[in-house]
C-alpha cells in the first residue's frame, strides 16, 4: 500500500483516485497517518462487514439463538487446543 503526505494527495488527488481503485493509499500529515483513502466498493464492503458486527445483550436475542448459545459444547478441535494451552 502506497503512503503519500496529505500535501502531496490534495496536489494530486486525481491520480490518488484512479490509482485508489487498484489499491489502498495511506496518506500521512507531519509523518504519521492521518487516514487510508479506499475505494467505493471497498467503502460498501467495509459498511457492511460492520453492520454485521452488531453489539447486543442476551437478553434482546431471540429465544431459539438464546437456547444454541446456551447449549453450545465445544467440537474436538477446540478441546484439543485447550488441551493443547493447558499442556497436556
Amino acid at each position: 500500500m502506497p503512503t503519500v503526505s496529505a500535501t502531496e494527495f490534495v496536489r494530486n488527488f486525481g491520480k490518488y483516485r484512479e490509482q485508489v481503485t487498484r489499491e489502498q493509499i495511506t496518506v500521512t500529515d507531519q509523518g504519521k497517518v492521518a487516514g487510508v483513502f479506499i475505494s467505493a466498493d471497498d467503502a460498501v464492503l467495509l459498511a457492511l462487514a460492520k453492520e454485521g458486527r452488531q453489539a447486543c445483550h442476551v437478553r434482546d436475542l431471540p429465544a431459539d439463538l438464546r437456547d444454541a448459545v446456551r447449549t453450545a459444547a465445544p467440537d474436538d478441535e477446540m478441546l484439543a487446543l485447550d488441551r493443547l494451552m493447558e499442556g497436556r
